[in-house]
């Protein structure tokens, strides 16, 4: 039954002596890929792996999966691949949805296992209902032409690629099959209650618009691809103006005044993110604007860049305006009321540090006044942190270039967990910051390091101590 996948995904890459794998869940879709996929690899005589993502969510049943997907494949003859991930602790950690939180963790979980494999390409059971939400969910909370073409049916990673073989598949079509030829497989409860968005749009919006239009699914996959072809074209004629009108000075803005917006936006898009710039929706038509009305202008992009329109040309190069980072400093932290002071810097701290007795109460929650952007702030954070697996001496320090802090199954960077978390800019380069072992194992409002949360369960918990900030920063306005 091979007429179910994709044939230019087929010839291209389910091919002799290749290495392919399958995203296996355990769930109707997947095990119908892998079933499709075991034919394929006999008739075509590709090697086939399977890697299965424990989200740790589901608790036993998560458990339950993973055991499934581990027999099944002994039963296939097919090499199993595993990796668990506590999802939930890393959505918390990382201020995530567990949705979200999943979704990352797989993707970077196919990556590791992929690469370690040396396997270069792995299939997903992405189908047409799945498109079709796709296409809801962005609609709903706003999208380009690019967000509605739905799920594409390639896409490169770090490490490999992914391709989705079944998207013109419906899951009706995908049930028959193994109710058919007789394959098990395992239903996620999570699938069945609509406290997530796609399940709600799964469970109830779409059944209502099949009311409407029973062909719907059917419909989603036409329009996604009709809208992909424009997007390719538009994308393309973009490209194509882009590389006319680049010169060494910038964009050469002669050739583009006349554009389509369409086209113009692209371009502009186009050149900030090559020069490093991250540019919204709004930097985007404010120089769309500016370039159709022949008016000079210079604006601030994220990124620490500045777009300029001067007379013929547009260009974006390093904001020069935005003042150097905060002076380093690094102070020791000893048990007890420490206090510490910058006053160039504008930063004034307390800091008091004190070992949790055995049956005391323990504060996990914190404590903070208003974080919204301002040039005074009075702040205050209470946290319990394990240091069973601290050795040596504490200090506290603004963070620098490439810190990162260690979550255990991966590390981000201070600066990005400072964005996620809500930080205001103004105070991010002179926030006090926990340093143990060379290393920064606490961010005040983000998060601790893995081996410092006292819920993680390393160490044996005999180590815990209270760490409450005081602070106070006095900023200038510019």
């Amino acid at each position: 039954m091979l007429v179910y996948l994709d044939k230019d995904i087929a010839d291209s890459y389910f091919t002799e002596g290749k290495r392919i794998a399958v995203a296996l869940s355990g769930g109707a879709d997947s095990v119908f890929l892998l079933d499709l996929l075991c034919k394929a690899a006999k008739e075509k005589k590709f090697s086939l792996y399977a890697i299965h993502i424990n989200h740790m969510i589901r608790g036993k049943e998560a458990d339950r999966d993973e055991n499934f997907c581990r027999e099944l494949c002994k039963k296939l003859g097919v090499r199993f691949l595993c990796e668990r991930r506590n999802v939930p602790s890393e959505a918390e950690i990382l201020g995530k949805t567990l949705e979200e939180a999943a979704r990352d963790a797989r993707y970077s979980s196919f990556e590791k296992l992929m690469e370690s494999e040396e396997i270069p390409v792995i299939a997903t059971a992405h189908n047409a209902d799945d498109l079709a939400e796709n296409i809801l969910i962005r609609l709903i909370r706003g999208t380009s032409l690019e967000g509605i073409c739905g799920i594409p049916s390639e896409r490169e990673l770090r490490y490999g690629k992914v391709v989705r073989p079944i998207l013109s598949v419906s899951k009706k079509e995908i049930t028959e099959y193994c109710s058919k030829n007789g394959l098990q497989y395992v239903t996620d409860s999570t699938n069945l209650c609509d406290d997530y968005t796609r399940n709600k749009i799964r469970n109830r919006i779409i059944p209502m618009i099949e009311e409407i239009n029973p062909a719907f699914l059917s419909v989603s996959a036409r329009n996604a691809e009709l809208f992909s072809r424009d997007s390719d074209l538009i994308n393309g004629e973009a490209e194509q103006i882009y590389r006319e009108s680049l010169s060494d000075r910038g964009v050469i803005l002669s050739n583009l005044r006349k554009k389509h917006k369409a086209l113009l936006s692209r371009v502009i898009n186009k050149h900030c993110i090559i020069c490093g710039a991250r540019p919204e929706q709004k930097h985007i038509e404010a120089l769309v604007s500016a370039i159709e009305s022949g008016i000079d202008t210079s604006l601030s992009l994220p990124g620490k860049k500045r777009a300029t329109l001067d007379g013929d040309v547009f260009y974006v190069k390093n904001d020069t305006r935005i003042k150097d980072a905060a002076p380093s400093y690094r102070f020791k932290l000893s048990e007890g009321e420490n206090h510490f002071e910058i006053p160039e810097s504008g930063v004034y701290v307390t800091a008091v540090l004190r070992k949790i007795e055995g049956g005391e109460e323990l504060i996990f929650a914190e404590e903070k006044y208003s974080l919204k952007p301002s040039i005074i702030y009075n702040l205050s954070t209470h946290r319990v942190l394990n240091f069973d697996t601290i050795n040596g001496e504490l200090f506290l320090r603004n963070r620098v270039g490439g810190d990162r802090i260690d979550f255990g199954t991966f590390k981000k960077s201070l600066k990005k967990l400072m964005s996620e978390k809500g930080i205001p800019q103004n105070i991010r380069d002179i926030l006090p910051c926990l340093e143990a072992d060379g290393e920064i194992i606490y961010v005040p409002f983000a998060a601790e390091a893995l081996r410092c949360n006292p819920h993680s369960g390393n160490g044996k918990g005999q180590k815990l101590y209270s760490l409450e900030l005081r602070l106070n920063f006095i900023l200038t306005e510019d």
